[in-house]
C-alpha cells in the first residue's frame, strides 16, 4: 500500500499528537514528516508503534540526516 492519501494524513496527525515534533533522527524540534523505525521494505508496518516524527529534508545546521536520503 502506498504511504499517501487520507489514511497517511490521519496517521501523521496521530503520530505528532502522541510524540510531539521532536525528530527521532537528531532529537531537535521541528519535525515535519513521519519516519518508519523499521522500514516497510524490511517488514515494518504503518502501526503507530513503528512511526516517529522526523525532519524530511537534511538539516546540516541541526546535524540531521533527514529521512529522504
Amino acid at each position: 500500500m502506498a504511504w499517501s492519501g487520507r489514511r497517511a494524513a490521519k496517521i501523521r496527525v496521530q503520530v505528532f499528537s502522541i510524540y510531539g515534533d521532536t525528530c527521532c533522527l537528531c532529537g531537535n524540534p521541528g519535525a515535519d514528516t513521519v519516519e518508519h523505525l523499521l522500514p516497510r521494505h524490511h517488514g515494518g508496518t504503518d502501526d503507530l508503534w513503528n512511526l516517529r516524527p522526523s525532519h524530511g529534508r537534511k538539516r546540516p545546521a541541526l546535524g540531521c540526516p533527514g529521512n529522504y536520503g
